[in-house]
């Protein structure tokens, strides 16, 4: 387990983790929620953990600058050609 926001207390049924290994291991599921910009190359680190029929959660929004790709050809160019894959975008209010 890893000290990282200790001013908030996870679930008891969740855990953190900087091991990429164990945090896929036996999950039903993966959302992804790293920037469009960075997707690709995070995706290359964990490829060899994901298996190619766990599905895949995109929250990820926008085009890849410079190819114009959205995250369904980065998933699939990334990790596997026919990852099971959903994408929910929508507008965004961050600040």
């Amino acid at each position: 387990m890893i000290d990282v926001f200790q001013e908030f207390q996870l679930p008891m049924n969740v855990e953190a983790t900087l091991n990429k290994e164990e945090a896929i291991a036996d999950c039903q599921y993966i959302v992804h929620a790293i920037p469009v910009q960075q997707s690709r190359l995070f995706l290359a680190t964990v490829r060899d953990y994901v298996p190619p029929d766990l599905p895949i959660i995109s929250v990820s929004k926008g085009m890849e600058s410079g190819t114009g790709c959205m995250m369904s050809k980065i998933i699939a160019a990334s990790l596997h050609k026919k990852q099971p894959a959903v994408f929910i975008s929508g507008p965004s209010f961050a600040k």
